[in-house]
């Protein structure tokens, strides 16, 4: 018959073999959790990257701010002179349409002179 020491010892032995394997388990999950949690830094790390290089991608496609109203000035400026254009083409043209009205007014007025007979 065992011995109240080798039942202690059986139930310690039970005991510590039982916690022994729940520390193993826990020590499995926070090396898992670990891995990944290095994948996700791994990740964050590359976002970083492009992150920082976004910016400089924008000042190189950019231009200058004095270039940019100096642009705008120059723009503006032929942008009038078009506007000009425009409206002297415009003119023209309505003088174009009117044309054969302003032709019968002249012969409705050169008919009156002959018929008076001022113009002979």
């Amino acid at each position: 018959m065992p011995t109240i020491v080798q039942i202690l010892l059986i139930v310690i032995s039970l005991a510590g073999s039982i916690i022994s394997g729940l520390v193993l388990f826990n020590l499995q999950a926070i090396n898992s959790r670990q891995i990944k949690l290095e994948g996700r830094q791994d990740q964050l790390e590359k976002d970083m990257k492009l992150l920082a290089a976004k910016p400089a991608e924008c000042v190189r496609d950019f231009t200058s701010k004095e270039d940019w109203v100096r642009s705008e000035g120059y723009t503006r400026k032929e942008l009038k002179e078009i506007t000009i254009m425009l409206a002297r083409m415009e003119g023209k043209l309505n003088v174009t349409e009117k044309l054969p009205e302003i032709a019968g007014q002249i012969a409705r007025e050169v008919v009156k002179q002959v018929q008076s007979g001022g113009l002979i």
